[in-house]
C-alpha cells in the first residue's frame, strides 16, 4: 500500500492536487494574517489611555442600551419590534413559495373556495344556506379525504331556516356510517359569557368527539392578532369556556386539532395535555414548554400562552390572489400558488376523486362575508389562514426562539463592535457602518438560518440599540467639542 501512494503521489495529477492544498493552506494562513493585523490595529492593548477609557464608557453604554431593551422585551413596543422584523422574513419566504406552485399530488391540504361569484349567486345571504353547505359536504365527503375542516359557522337559529333538515338528515347518514374513515373538524364559538354555543353537529357529537375517535369533532375557530395593529400572525392553542359544574374547560383550536387528527388519526396527545393545563403543572408564566409527537417522527411544540411569540406564528406556503383592495387598502402583489388545488363548489363531481387522503379546507373568500384579515402578507380569507397554520405544524415549520446564550452571544459582540465603531468613527458614521453591517451581514445569515432550522435570531434589538448608542455618542461630541473649546479659550 505504501508504494501504491508513492505511485500516485508522483503523478501529474497528485502533484496538481498538492499544490491545490498548498495554495488553499495559503489563502488561509493570508486570510488569518489579515484579521490578526486588524485586530493587532484595534487591540485594547495598543489604544491611549483616553481611548480605553472611552472604550470601556461604549462598552458599558451597550451593555445598559442592551439590558434595557430586554427589559422593554415584552411590552408592546419590543413585541411590534419583533413582529416587524420577523414580518419581513415571513413575507421573503412566503415571495419565494410563489415560485413553487402546489398541485393535487403533491399538496396534502386543498381548500373549497366560496368565492364572490357563488355567494353572489346565492343571494349574498347572511348565515351559509344550510342546504348548500350540506351539497358541499355530501359531495367532498364522497371523495374520502382524510379530515374535512369547516370554516363556516352553523349556529343553531332560534327559527331554523329551511334548508336546516337537510343538513341534519347529511350529518345523520355520515355519523351512521361504519366504513367512512373521514372526519369532519367543525367550529364552535364561545360566548362572551364563556357559553359554548350550539350547533348543528351537537345533536351528533358522542363520546368520540373528546379523543377524535368520533366523527365529528368540535374546535375553536380562531386566530389571533396583536390589538395594536390587528394583523393576523398566530394561531390559538385553546379557547376556554364554562362546563356544567362552573369549571373552565378547554377548546382546542382548530389548527392543533386538525393537524394532530390528520397525522395520528386521535386527539390521545391533546387529551393528555389537556389534563396538564387544567391541573396548572406549567406554572402561571406559561414558560413550559410540551411537545406532541406526530407520525413519521415530526413534533409539535406547545405552549399555554395564546401567542407565544414564536412557536405560535404561521409561516405561510399556501399564497392565494390578493383582492385588489379592502376597505381602502391594497393588496400586496405577490402572485399566487394555489390556483390548482382550490376548487369552486361547483367544480368539485370533477376533482372528487383527488380528494382521496387529503385535508379539505371549507370556507368563503368573499369580501362581503367579512371573514377577510390582514397578515403579513396582506388581506388572507381566514380559511386560507387556517390552511397555512396547519400546513406549519404539520411540516414541522414551527418557528423556534434561539437558546437564551445565542442571543447573548450575538448582543455581546454587536456592543463590542459598537464600542469599537464609535471609538474610532464619528457617531452618525459608526451609525452607518453598523447597521449596514448588521442588516447585511447578520441579518442574511439569520435568514438562511430561519429558512434551513425554523430559528429565528432576534437581532431587531440591537439595530434599536445602534441608534441609542448614536444618541449617547452624539452627546459625548458634543461635550469634547465644548471641553475644547473651553480648554482653546
Amino acid at each position: 500500500m505504501a508504494g501504491l501512494k508513492k505511485t500516485e503521489a508522483a503523478t501529474p495529477g497528485g502533484k496538481r492536487k498538492r499544490h491545490q492544498i498548498r495554495m488553499r493552506m495559503a489563502m488561509v494562513r493570508n486570510v488569518m494574517a489579515t484579521g490578526f493585523s486588524i485586530f493587532g490595529w484595534i487591540s485594547f492593548r495598543k489604544l491611549t489611555p483616553r481611548k480605553k477609557r472611552q472604550f470601556i464608557i461604549n462598552l458599558l453604554i451597550g451593555i445598559l442600551i442592551a439590558l434595557g431593551l430586554r427589559a422593554l422585551e415584552k411590552t408592546s413596543w419590543g413585541e411590534g419590534t419583533t413582529d416587524r422584523f420577523f414580518d419581513f422574513f415571513v413575507l421573503s419566504e412566503a415571495k419565494k413559495s410563489v415560485d413553487l406552485p402546489w398541485t393535487m399530488d403533491s399538496s396534502p391540504i386543498c381548500f373549497v373556495d366560496i368565492d364572490h361569484a357563488v355567494y353572489s349567486q346565492w343571494g349574498e345571504p347572511v348565515l351559509t344556506p344550510p342546504e348548500k353547505l350540506a351539497e358541499i359536504l355530501k359531495t367532498v365527503y364522497a371523495g374520502a379525504p382524510r379530515l374535512i375542516v369547516l370554516d363556516i359557522l352553523t349556529e343553531d337559529q332560534p327559527q331554523p331556516p329551511a334548508g336546516r333538515q337537510k343538513l341534519v338528515e347529511l350529518l345523520d347518514e355520515i355519523r351512521l356510517d361504519s366504513a367512512g374513515r373521514t372526519k369532519i373538524v367543525f367550529p364552535q364559538r364561545v360566548g362572551f359569557k364563556g357559553d359554548r354555543k350550539r350547533t348543528v353537529f351537537d345533536a351528533f357529537l358522542d363520546m368520540g368527539a373528546e379523543s377524535g375517535r368520533g366523527k365529528f369533532i368540535p374546535a375553536a375557530p380562531k386566530v389571533s392578532a396583536p390589538t395594536r395593529d390587528h394583523v393576523v400572525r398566530f394561531w390559538n392553542l385553546f379557547d376556554t369556556y364554562l362546563g356544567e359544574d362552573g369549571r373552565k374547560e378547554i377548546l382546542w383550536g382548530i389548527p392543533i386539532v386538525a393537524s394532530v387528527l390528520a397525522a395520528n388519526d386521535d386527539l390521545a396527545a391533546l387529551a393528555e395535555l389537556k389534563k396538564k393545563i387544567q391541573d396548572s403543572q406549567h406554572g402561571a408564566a406559561g414558560e413550559k414548554i410540551d411537545e406532541i409527537i406526530l407520525s413519521k417522527g415530526k413534533r409539535v411544540l406547545i405552549s399555554p400562552e395564546k401567542n407565544h411569540p414564536f412557536i405560535q406564528r404561521i409561516r405561510f406556503a399556501y399564497i392565494p390572489p390578493q383582492p385588489e383592495s379592502f376597505n381602502g387598502s391594497g393588496g400586496r402583489n405577490l402572485g399566487e400558488n394555489i390556483f390548482q388545488v382550490v376548487i369552486k363548489p361547483g367544480e368539485l363531481n370533477d376533482y372528487q376523486d383527488s380528494l382521496k387522503d387529503k385535508i379539505v379546507i371549507i370556507g368563503h373568500s368573499s369580501p362581503d362575508v367579512g371573514d377577510i384579515h390582514p397578515t403579513p402578507l396582506g388581506i388572507m380569507p381566514g380559511f386560507y389562514i387556517v390552511g397555512n397554520a396547519i400546513y406549519t405544524l404539520l411540516a414541522a415549520k414551527q418557528p423556534n426562539p434561539p437558546p437564551h446564550w445565542v442571543n447573548w452571544g450575538i448582543e455581546l459582540m454587536i456592543i463590542i463592535a459598537a464600542a469599537y465603531a464609535f471609538l474610532f468613527l464619528t457617531s452618525k458614521l459608526a451609525q452607518i457602518v453598523l447597521s449596514a453591517l448588521i442588516v447585511a451581514g447578520l441579518g442574511y445569515l439569520s435568514y438562511i438560518y430561519f429558512l434551513k432550522t425554523g430559528v429565528f435570531l432576534n437581532f431587531a434589538l440591537a439595530v434599536t440599540g445602534i441608534s441609542l448608542h448614536k444618541v449617547f455618542s452624539d452627546f459625548e461630541e458634543i461635550v469634547e467639542k465644548k471641553g475644547r473649546a473651553g480648554h482653546n479659550d
